[in-house]
């Protein structure tokens, strides 16, 4: 295992660690389970929505978040907690951070909840409506940037 370096900011290497970990979210699993028509075949929830009647093997789907974990837009809940903590130094002591890392912690507490969401926040989609909802969601964060 890569040892992290004082260099390195924690947040892309504790991201990575609890995507990890989402894969066993039981919340996750029931979705899949849900989406289960027969051994071995899936629905995908956008060929459902376009009345394309396909099963999909388990190696042909995706387990998607209906809400992007990674906000597509600014965010407005990060930015507006961390205008209702910024400045309160009992806050800063309780979270045993400085002023300037208080952005990343609320990032980490909001990417942690959708991260774990309920069952209805996950879909199940086939490789194709998965790549394309993924590079739509990609675009629109390229051009959020941007702005």
């Amino acid at each position: 295992m890569k040892k992290l370096t004082k260099k390195q900011n924690l947040f892309p290497w504790l991201r990575h660690k609890l995507r990890r970990l989402s894969y066993m979210w039981p919340e996750r699993k029931d979705t899949k389970i849900a989406a289960r028509v027969s051994r071995g075949k899936y629905e995908c929830a956008h060929c459902l929505i376009e009345s394309i009647e396909t099963l999909w093997g388990p190696k042909d789907i995706s387990l998607d978040h209906v809400k992007p974990v990674v906000p597509v837009t600014i965010d407005k809940d990060s930015k507006y907690i961390h205008s209702l903590l910024s400045g309160d130094k009992e806050v800063l002591e309780i979270l045993n951070c400085k002023e300037e890392d208080l952005q990343d912690i609320i990032r980490t507490i909001i990417f942690v909840s959708r991260l774990f969401c309920k069952a209805e926040g996950f879909q199940v989609l086939c490789h194709e409506h998965h790549d394309i909802k993924t590079f739509l969601e990609n675009e629109l964060r390229k051009n959020e940037k941007k702005t």
